[in-house]
This record gives structure tokens, C-alpha cells and sequence, in this order.
């Protein structure tokens, strides 16, 4: 993030044994064995901060000291997305006062700080809130570093953040831009609660900030903590006004609290954002006006994104049995009527039976009949719903099954994650299903990472031998692009892949839009984006999901958000910055991204450590924000150095 502006570092592809061990996500102590030369010292750190594993944390504390600046830098990112780092990072912090000067030194030693007050936000507690607020008073990096760690320790629920609220309130009167972003980040994150006068300057900030992004922030800060008439009042102002960001900001607001008749003629805006937050807000007020409102546009309209936004939005009322697969799946998500969900798992179209899944999931004794379906992604959920939630004599059962009949990997790894699960709930019971793991762990040498640590927890756990390599190359992998079967290389970058990669071009039904691509930052990623890519997997492929001053989102083979290639990499997540235009790379749990990617449509602080960030546009913004859900990728070409 603010780190990487401040003291990057001189880029350093990584090491063909460092690739290999991040790609299978070896032990921390294969990493640290590399660490001899400085430059394999940076890219080991690198992965051992994306391990996200405490074991990692004796090899990173011992970098602290290293002679050279780079290292030592490396060393405070990784110990940012490192579990249990909270000790390491508050004794660093006290040592390291802010740096003055311009130097080479002085830009080390302000990199390193930035870091570890940002790994604050994602390891610190309760005792670090006063280190932060204290922070706050500093110039900038420091106090934007101070304000977005805070907003984090707002999104975990940290216990005492919101006594930093009055130092954010204050910070909004700085003359810097991105400090004012980071102090309403962190408020939008953390609230206000019931403190009127911080209240009231924060509402006056809503159209006084110098920042559209820090105003659309701030309107949801103080929107809990407004009466109803001060709400509606605040919803005028910010609806007229000519930032895009705040009118999106009010709509997202917006429910019962401000009157549908006031909310609906947006529905007609020529600004596909404000449409979009309107139909939300329309279904969230749910009286007659709004309904009235919405099935009009049911009515009205022939574009079938639109039409499933509005079905999803009225609950499903008025789609007809014959409307298309997209708004069949939109009407069925919230649906509460059981006989109709079960039907809708025989849709013939994917997308309806998932979500009707999805739906399902939610209801108590749907776990059996999910688990028995015939569409791997439906098996999935019934699976993980009764891992969750099913008694041990009922999960050893549908477990034992799964283990014998199962070919789908994804659901394998569900499974044998459910192993592993039930060996903490009910060890006794779990042990029951140790021969039918036993005969699963030979399908799972040799196999994509995820199947392999999966299968070697389940071993350990059941005390079985499991010896699967995990420093193999990649394998060639068939995916069907267009309806043909195309083999595309998956695993490490092999030697010369990552050399001369630099952008892609993005080719949409709205324009084109350039991307700047960071193999030194995330070689997996890019590498993999590029071979798919090259591949043609992306071309034809709908912008799936636009949330409005969020992302814009695409790579589902389904556009459902449910698609992917077939296989995973691993997280590169670092410290660097989700700007507006940031390229990232979507996901479900932790390591399990394919091809599904996103560009932010304004800061996002909090995928930052989070989310690998592999490029960023530099050319043609304004195409991306003006995508709606349902355009089209027409092609993605990757640009390399002659």
C-alpha cells in the first residue's frame, strides 16, 4: 500500500524453488532454507508472509536485523499478514520513530514503519489502539497508515476502536486528500455511535470533504446514527448532488427510512449506477410504491441483467415460469417457498439449481438431499452445510459415500476438509472414516494444491502415510472455450514465461481499456491470467458483477460467480494498494482464485492483505466505469517485450 509508494523495493522475479514451494504452499521451513542471498532473502519473505501461518513468524522476526534495508522492509510486510505478529509488530513500532529527511535511509525506515503500523490493523488488538491514535497526529504516510489499520480493526470488531473516532473526526480537517480517504474509511468502517457533536461535523464534512470518495464514505458513517427526518434531508442533498459516488452512496443507504416515491424516478437516470442502487433501495423498502415502481421496469424492460436485478429485488414476485435462466436464478435467491426451491433444483439451467442451493443452504435438513444432486456445485453445499451442521453419526455417513463415489475435485476438497473438520468436533466418529480416506489418498498424489494439503491434513490427522511431491512443474490442464477443448498449462512459470510480460489489453463491448501487469509482485497470477488468456478463456465472458464504487468483476465461465477453470492459485496478497483501477484477483476462502478478476472502482483499503493485487489500468478508466452487468469481454491480449 502507502509502503510500497514510499521504499519499493528494486523487483525481483522470484526464484524457480521459491515459485515452486508458494505454488504448494510448503512448509515455512522449506521457505526460510532459501534465504541466503539478499534477493532470495526478499522473495522468501514475500511468501512467507502470504503462508498466513504463525509458523512462519520465527523467520521473519529474524530478517528484522538484517544489514539490508530491502530485507528488513520485506520483513515488516510479511509480518503484516502473519498470524500471531501482534508482539513482533508493536516492539518494532516502538523502535522505529517517524523518519525525517528524503535519503535513501530515511526512505527505508518510513517504508518500514508504514508497514508495521498497518499490520497493526490486521494482527494488533485492543492494546494497539492508543499506538494508532497516537499515530494519527502524524503527517502523512503515518497518519493515513494509522487511519486505514484502524478501519481494519473496525471491520474485525476490535474491542475500544471506536475511542479513536474523535482523532478521525479531526483528521478530516487536514489539507491532504488521501490522509482526509484513510480518516473516512475508518469511520465508515468503525461508526459513530451516539456522539452528536462528532455527528454533526462529520455530516457537514458529507458535503464540505474534498474528496468525493471521503464524502460517499462519510454519508454512510453517519447515516445509523441520524434521525429519520435528518436521514431523508441528507438523501436529497446527496441524490442532487453531482458526484455519481455520493448519489450511489445515498441509495446504498437508503431503505424504508427514505419514502420509495422520493427514491423511485431514479430508476430512470441515465447513470447505470444510480439505476442499479435504486432498484436495491427499492427492494429494501418493500411497501407498495416500490413493488408498483419495480414491476414496471419488470414489465418495461428487455435487458435480462436488468430484469434479474429486479427479480432478485422484488423476491421473485411476478417472474413468469417461462422468463430466462438469469431471472429464474435472481427470483429464486430469497424465495422462502421450499416446494419451489426443490424445483429449481431440476432446472435444467445451472444457474437456477445453484442458486436454488444457495438458498437452500439456509433452511435446517436440506443438507442430505444437496449432497445427493446431481450437479457437483449443488453436491458442495449440501456437503459443507453438513460438515457444519449435522450430527457426527450423520456426517461420518455422507462423508464414507463421498470418499468411495466422488469424482468432482472441488467436491473432493470439500470432503477431505470435512475430514479434517469433524477429527476437531468428533475425533471418535471421524476415525470411523479412516480406510475411506485411506483409499482417496492415492487419487491425491501429485494432484493440484488444494487436493494435496487437503489430503495430507486428513492423513496426519488419521495418522496415515501420505508422501505426495509438491515441487513438481506444471501440468497442461483441458478447459472448454467455446464449446472445444483447449489444453492450458497450469502450476509455477516455467523458465523465460514471466520475462518480457508487461500489460493486456482489454477489448469490451463498451471499449478498451489497458492493464499494467505485475510479475514481480505476483508471478502466479499473472502468469496464469496470461495463459488463460492466451487462451481465449476470457473472450466472450460477461462483466458478471458491478457493484457501484466497488468492482466490476468477470472470468466466470458461468456468470454466476460460481465458474472457474478448474483449478486454483495460490494468494499473493501484499500491502499494496487497491486504488481506484486496481487489478485483483476474486476468490471464495483463502487460496482458492482461477480465472475470476475484478478492477475497483475506488479505493478499497480493505482488500489490501487480503486480495492479490496483480496490475492496475492505466489507460481508459473511464471505460470501467461505465460497465454495466452483462457487458461483454470481447478479447484480453497479453503485451510482452520483444
Amino acid at each position: 500500500m502507502l509502503a510500497i509508494v514510499l521504499a519499493a523495493v528494486a523487483a525481483v522475479a522470484a526464484p524457480a524453488e521459491i515459485a515452486q514451494l508458494e505454488w504448494a504452499r510448503a512448509p515455512a521451513s522449506e521457505l526460510a532454507a532459501l534465504m541466503a542471498e539478499p534477493a532470495d532473502r526478499v522473495g522468501a519473505l514475500r511468501a512467507l508472509g502470504r503462508l498466513r501461518s504463525s509458523d512462519a513468524l520465527p523467520y521473519i522476526e529474524a530478517a528484522r536485523s538484517d544489514e539490508e534495508a530491502e530485507v528488513r522492509l520485506a520483513a515488516a510486510r510479511a509480518l503484516a499478514t502473519t498470524p500471531g505478529a501482534g508482539p513482533a509488530l508493536r516492539s518494532w513500532l516502538a523502535e522505529t520513530p517517524p523518519a525525517r529527511g528524503l535519503g535513501p535511509r530515511a526512505r527505508e525506515a518510513q517504508g518500514v514503519r508504514v508497514s508495521l503500523i498497518e499490520g497493526l490493523g490486521h494482527q494488533g488488538d485492543a492494546r494497539d489502539v492508543e499506538t494508532l491514535v497516537a499515530a494519527l497526529a502524524e503527517q502523512w504516510p503515518y497518519a493515513a497508515a494509522a487511519a486505514h489499520a484502524l478501519g481494519r480493526m473496525g471491520r474485525r470488531d476490535v474491542y475500544g476502536v471506536e475511542r479513536a473516532t474523535g482523532a478521525l473526526v479531526r483528521l478530516l480537517s487536514r489539507p491532504d486528500r488521501r490522509t482526509v480517504e484513510a480518516a473516512a474509511y475508518a469511520l465508515r468502517r468503525i461508526g459513530l455511535g451516539d456522539q452528536p457533536d462528532l455527528v454533526a461535523e462529520a455530516t457537514r464534512a458529507v458535503e464540505g470533504a474534498g474528496s468525493e470518495v471521503a464524502r460517499a464514505w462519510l454519508l454512510r458513517a453517519v447515516w445509523p446514527a441520524l434521525e429519520l427526518d435528518a436521514r431523508v434531508d441528507l438523501f436529497i442533498v446527496a441524490i442532487t448532488d453531482p458526484s455519481r459516488h455520493l448519489q450511489v452512496a445515498a441509495l446504498q443507504a437508503a431503505g424504508s427510512d427514505v419514502p420509495a416515491d422520493i427514491v423511485a424516478p431514479f430508476l430512470a437516470s441515465q447513470d447505470p449506477w444510480v439505476v442499479s442502487e435504486a432498484v436495491g433501495a427499492l427492494g429494501r423498502a418493500g411497501d407498495d410504491v416500490a413493488v408498483e415502481a419495480l414491476s414496471g421496469v419488470l414489465a418495461q424492460t428487455s435487458d435480462v441483467w436488468r430484469q434479474a436485478a429486479v427479480a432478485a429485488a422484488l423476491g421473485g414476485a411476478g417472474v413468469q415460469d417461462d422468463a430466462p435462466p438469469r431471472v429464474r436464478a435472481a427470483s429464486v435467491a430469497g424465495a422462502s417457498d421450499e416446494e419451489l426451491l426443490g424445483l429449481a433444483l431440476t432446472d435444467a439451467d445451472p444457474g437456477v439449481r445453484v442458486a436454488a442451493a444457495a438458498e437452500l443452504v439456509e433452511r435446517p435438513g436440506t443438507g442430505r438431499p444437496l449432497s445427493e444432486a446431481t450437479d457437483p456445485l449443488v453436491r458442495e453445499l449440501g456437503l459443507a452445510l453438513i460438515i457444519e451442521r449435522a450430527d457426527p453419526e450423520t456426517a461420518v455417513a455422507v462423508l464414507e459415500d463421498a470418499l468411495r463415489d466422488e469424482a468432482d475435485e472441488r467436491v473432493i476438497i470439500t470432503v477431505l476438509e470435512g475430514v479434517v473438520a469433524l477429527l476437531d468436533k468428533a475425533p471418535r466418529a471421524a476415525w470411523r472414516l479412516r480406510s475411506a480416506v485411506q483409499g482417496r489418498l492415492a487419487k491425491s498424489v501429485g494432484a493440484e494444491p488444494r487436493l494435496r494439503l487437503a489430503a495430507e491434513a486428513a492423513a496426519e490427522g488419521l495418522e496415515l502415510p501420505f508422501d505426495s511431491p509438491h515441487l513438481e512443474p506444471g501440468r497442461p490442464r483441458s478447459v472448454k472455450i467455446g464449446g472445444e477443448p483447449v489444453e492450458v498449462l497450469t502450476g509455477v512459470p516455467r523458465d523465460g514465461e514471466l520475462r518480457g510480460l508487461r500489460g493486456a489489453r482489454v477489448e469490451t463491448t463498451d471499449g478498451v481499456f489497458d492493464i499494467e501487469l505485475y510479475p514481480e509482485r505476483a508471478p502466479l497470477t499473472v502468469v496464469n491470467f496470461a495463459r488463460l488468456a492466451d487462451a481465449g478463456w476470457f473472450d466472450g465472458q460477461a462483466w458478471h458483477r458491478v457493484v457501484p464504487g466497488f468492482v466490476a468483476q468477470t472470468g466466470c465461465p458461468r456468470g454466476d460467480g460460481w465458474g472457474g477453470p478448474g483449478w486454483s492459485v495460490p494468494d499473493e496478497v501484499s500491502l499494496s494498494g487497491f486504488v481506484e483501477g486496481a487489478v485483483g484477483m476474486a476468490r471464495a476462502e483463502p487460496d482458492t482464485g482461477g480465472s475470476q478478476w475484478f478492477v475497483t472502482l475506488a479505493p478499497q483499503p480493505h482488500l489490501d492483505g487480503e486480495y492479490t493485487h496483480f496490475g492496475q489500468v492505466v489507460r481508459g478508466m473511464d471505460v470501467v466505469r461505465h460497465l454495466e452487468r452483462g457487458d461483454r469481454v470481447l478479447s484480453v491480449r497479453i503485451r510482452r517485450a520483444e
